[in-house]
């Protein structure tokens, strides 16, 4: 019969470097990274590697009343931007010491359904990346756990959120394109169910009009592709514009790539415009200007919520973070 060697304990490594054995927990735990003296890393890490020891994560969270989990809800149909955004984010969490359970929702799912799977797992917060309807906000609202909406706006809830500044990109997004000559203007807009959405659409149509630009045609997209491809013909039907803004980059491209099987040069016959800066956007076969989310601050702020969060839960923060335009050669200029 095989006897299996017993596992070495915090207790026997604190024993062998001749360390308490909450000084053994800080050497493990990267919160306490740089904190330690290094003389002291070291001597705990080689008795560690002496008696073949590693950290007990679930031993350390019944002590601590914490797993160090994060649930990340998320939707089943995301696009390239926050594709990309998810796995930013889920590597500033585990750098920081934080795992992640991903959970997947979507307008035919119930939010308690999702929250009671949730709670299963004694997560110490909750961030939403999912589309966030009023409904789902107001359930979100009365959970014990904290929660934080990333990159969707809940001003009359008590939900803590982060969120780029849309409203502010996309007037930057019309401040440029007027720079650039533009007057005469299509608009394709995302999920109007969706605040991102709302906040790009009241920006942009209201620094147009401001400045004395025409909205000449609008249409209603959904964030994906194909319905750019099918709003080009609204635009080519309220005849010559000057540019079309839309609301993301996945419809930009959508519009460009539905232009060049017409025989449509961009940016020859009109300006093309995104919004997210996702990383396809700088191919050479799009080129595409848009606009920008600071990621690194936003996924800095995230973690910096997190922490003050699970600490004193009974905290709301929220953050409305600066973008910026990144031009690329889809727009021209006309003066």
């Amino acid at each position: 019969m095989n006897k299996h060697k017993k596992s070495a304990t915090v207790h026997d490594v604190a024993r062998k470097a001749n360390v308490s054995p909450s000084t053994v927990s800080r050497v493990f735990d990267p919160k306490w990274d740089g904190k330690v003296r290094r003389s002291t890393v070291e001597r705990v890490l080689a008795a560690a590697n002496q008696l073949a020891y590693s950290p007990n994560a679930i031993a350390r969270s019944l002590h601590t009343n914490r797993t160090n989990i994060v649930a990340v809800i998320m939707g089943i149909q995301v696009g390239y931007f926050f594709e990309e955004f998810f796995f930013g984010l889920v590597s500033t969490l585990q750098t920081s010491g934080r795992q992640v359970l991903v959970f997947t929702f979507s307008p035919e799912k119930d939010i308690d359904e999702v929250m009671e799977q949730v709670r299963q797992y004694r997560v110490d917060a909750v961030l939403v990346l999912a589309s966030a309807t009023q409904n789902t906000i107001h359930r979100l609202s009365s959970t014990a756990i904290p929660v934080i909406l990333v990159e969707r706006l809940a001003p009359d809830s008590n939900l803590s959120y982060i969120c780029s500044d849309n409203y502010a990109g996309a007037q930057m997004a019309a401040d440029y394109l007027l720079r650039m000559g533009h007057r005469r203007f299509g608009y394709l807009s995302g999920d109007a169910s969706l605040s991102p959405a709302i906040q790009r659409t009241t920006g942009f149509i209201e620094r147009v009009q401001a400045a004395g630009g025409e909205i000449a045609a609008r249409a209603d997209g959904d964030f994906s592709y194909r319905s750019a491809c099918d709003a080009l013909d609204t635009f080519l039907a309220a005849g010559p514009v000057d540019a079309i803004f839309c609301a993301d980059d996945t419809m930009a491209m959508g519009i460009m790539d539905a232009a060049r099987q017409r025989g449509i040069a961009i940016p020859g016959e009109f300006s093309v415009m995104g919004f997210d800066n996702h990383s396809i956007t700088a191919l050479t076969s799009y080129q595409l200007t848009t606009v920008s989310h600071n990621r690194p601050l936003l996924f800095s702020t995230v973690l910096h919520a997190l922490n003050v969060l699970i600490a004193s839960p009974e905290q709301q923060i929220r953050r409305v973070l600066p973008m910026k335009v990144v031009e690329r050669a889809s727009v021209r200029k006309l003066i």
